[in-house]
């Protein structure tokens, strides 16, 4: 069937997304090129097609025509499928039929994106038979920008549109406040009003390509793919950076019920929550109107042996930590029912929250300060009480390491960090004789025995130089202070190898069981209750994941918690954090994020087998043939291209660090480097190779 009458393409599944977009467009009063529409139930053998293609094609009174696939889950709010499919342009009237053909069918590339977008390969392919305009700019406008609020960006070159979208150049590109929409002259102002009275009628951001021949016109419309939350308004407060974790957002999830009233009341019997804080990508800020509430919340508590009683309550979490993950260890998840299977994870979760509890309670601050000042006050003089040495020191974890390469028997070391060499990401990689090995370098057992006894006769020294201090402090109190201080230390960097321990076999044994016996991949972009809900069927969506994988925010406020994901937390990041101004390239962010990996140059779409899982693409212009090798990349770095193309839109919807217009990344980049791919500043950093 042929669909001429603007009105009558309703029906996704008969046009497609993109035929559909441009109806709405057309019935919305928006000047499109005349097209109509050959829908995807179109028997395309049949003898009577050609006469009627050619039929509607003299209605568009055209010499040329622009033949453009609209497949039936194209431009859908979850997924853009933008430039997967094919695209003929400057058709002769001869060659109508042939390209009609053409565009029915699935590229490689398409292929690939189908196995990344979970959407079965059975998608019907619609086709839009348009008139072809000549136009002398052409270009993309996005009406909300993916780092700045009620910001619009407009990218445009000269000529027809392809070469931008499909990444071939590098295009101007405009920013605009929408709010000052109506004081931008010119073709961006004619444009951008228009744009932002279509989004308002259709109710969501949307993705517009345009070109201005005798007038201006607009050659498609879709939803914006991978925005993610909208941001809170925060606090205008000044923001100190605490520490970075490689946390997943399962850990995330437990670190932001660790922090609440309820939990801390339930471990201790009171609580310390955190009043402002921010955890964006792993980086933890603190306000210093948090700082100002935990010292009054202690001060407040700090009635006889309160801090001796705490000190008694973490070394029992600590022991209880310790039997629960020798409990997890025993465990043989593949023996068990569903529901015991469930079970046995929620109690471990349990207890890793209530492991984590105590890292987010530090009374270190109050005490020091204390202690500084009853000192002072006694000894009359205003020198610093230091009343610790390095964490290091509590830490048994080196000497261990120099002893297994002094003793040649690593197996007890292993045996024993076996988990220490896995980040609380998403990989779970267990410490094994070749990373030892690698670790060892060319460290001999003569010198690593060597370093021990320097080490131990190091700590040796610490501990005595501590124990002067501590009896040196003329005032009681200010010496039990600085006492209780030191056991705190000691606690957390015990309490956090423990919890981390914990968590290890939780993912190694429980976690790894869950996700193969439900075969769910993302079981890491999940929070703790939503894996316990996976007993009763929940499952984290396609769009939820890539959001998530886009970047996430959490807000403490007042003893609770909300979290926000998406690409537009990277726009906040960059106004917190410090970052060293240095680095090899430079270009444009298209998507936001971090990544390390080796390079791999490709010159054709063949060198796409090249790529492994993890490396960073790097290649001319992020046309969409790169999308074939999005399964296995950790990120993409182009010569050429712009913010708006389609291969940027796809790395956007699936959370690929996407850094473009370097210039010189295919001159500078080889085959084998190891690289840092900053896209939160927009940099690329060579760290070997």
């Amino acid at each position: 069937m042929i669909l001429y009458d603007k009105a009558k393409m309703t029906d996704v599944s008969a046009v497609g997304g993109k035929a559909l977009g441009l109806a709405r467009l057309a019935v919305s009063g928006c000047l499109v090129p005349d097209f109509f529409v050959v829908t995807a139930d179109t028997d395309l053998s049949d003898g009577r097609f050609s006469s009627e293609l050619y039929g509607f094609a003299d209605k568009l009174n055209c010499d040329l025509f622009a033949v453009r696939s609209s497949g039936v889950g194209e431009d859908a709010s979850e997924k853009s499928y933008a430039g997967q499919f094919l695209t003929q342009l400057n058709v002769k009237r001869a060659d109508l039929l042939e390209a009609v053909r053409r565009v029915t069918h699935f590229s490689p590339r398409a292929d690939a994106y189908v196995g990344q977008a979970q959407t079965p390969a059975s998608e019907k392919i619609a086709v839009i038979v348009q008139r072809q305009i000549a136009g002398v700019r052409s270009g993309v406008l996005f009406t909300q920008s993916w780092n700045a609020d009620g910001e619009a960006v407009i990218e445009s070159v000269d000529g027809a549109g392809e070469s931008l979208v499909g990444g071939n150049v590098t295009p101007r590109t405009f920013r605009f406040e929408k709010r000052a929409a109506s004081d931008v002259k010119g073709v961006e102002g004619a444009l951008l009003r228009e744009a932002l009275r279509l989004e308002k009628e259709w109710g969501m951001p949307l993705d517009i390509e345009w070109t201005l021949a005798d007038r201006l016109y607009l050659l498609q419309a879709r939803p914006m793919t991978a925005l993610g939350d909208k941001l809170p308004p925060l606090p205008e407060r000044h923001w100190n950076f605490y520490v970075s974790r490689n946390f997943c957002i399962l850990c995330h999830s437990v670190q932001r019920r660790a922090a609440t009233r309820e939990a801390q009341e339930a471990v201790f019997g009171f609580s310390v929550p955190v009043t402002e804080g921010l955890l964006i990508n792993g980086r933890e800020y603190y306000s210093d109107e948090n700082a100002a509430a935990e010292r009054d919340i202690w001060e407040k508590l700090d009635v006889g042996d309160f801090f001796g009683r705490y000190i008694r309550d973490i070394e029992a979490s600590v022991k209880k930590t310790r039997r629960v993950t020798a409990a997890v260890m025993r465990m043989d998840p593949s023996s068990m029912g569903r529901t015991e299977l469930f079970r046995a994870y929620r109690t471990a979760m349990q207890a890793y929250l209530e492991s984590y509890v105590p890292l987010m309670m530090r009374p270190d601050d109050y005490l020091l300060e204390k202690a500084e000042r009853l000192h002072a006050i006694e000894a009359e003089d205003a020198g610093t009480l230091v009343p610790t040495w390095e964490h290091t020191a509590y830490s048994d974890e080196r000497a261990d390491f120099l002893r297994a390469v002094a003793t040649g028997k690593p197996h007890i070391y292993l045996k024993k960090y076996e988990w220490i060499n896995s980040p609380l990401g998403r990989e779970c990689h267990p410490m094994t004789l070749r990373m030892f090995e690698a670790r060892a370098g060319q460290l001999s057992a003569a010198s690593a025995k060597e370093e021990l006894l320097a080490l131990t006769a190091q700590k040796r020294k610490d501990r005595a130089r501590f124990f002067r201090t501590i009896a040196s402090i003329p005032n009681e109190e200010a010496r039990r202070c600085a006492e209780q201080l030191a056991r705190f230390i000691f606690l957390r960097t015990h309490t956090a190898g423990n919890s981390d321990r914990l968590f290890y076999y939780i993912r190694k044994k429980l976690l790894a069981e869950i996700g193969k016996r439900e075969h769910i991949d993302e079981i890491f972009d999940m929070t703790a209750d939503e894996i316990a809900d996976i007993e009763k069927g929940y499952r984290l969506s396609p769009a939820e994941r890539r959001k998530r994988r886009g970047g996430e925010l959490i807000v403490f406020l007042n003893g609770q918690s909300t979290a926000y994901y998406g690409n537009a937390v990277y726009g906040l990041q960059r106004t917190l954090c410090n970052y060293e101004e240095r680095g090899d390239l430079t270009g444009n962010i298209a998507c936001p994020g971090e990544a390390r990996g080796t390079v791999k140059v490709l010159s054709s779409f063949e060198d796409v087998n090249k790529v492994e899982k993890g490396d960073i693409v790097v290649v001319s212009m992020t046309t969409p043939d790169v999308i074939a090798a999005i399964e296995c990349a950790a990120g993409i770095v182009t010569d050429e291209g712009g913010i708006t193309c389609h291969a940027a839109i796809i790395a956007r919807e699936y959370a690929i660090p996407c850094l473009v217009g370097t210039e010189y990344a295919t001159h500078i980049l080889k085959d084998g480097m190891r690289v840092y791919l900053d896209c939160i500043t927009g940099r690329v950093v060579i760290e070997e190779g």
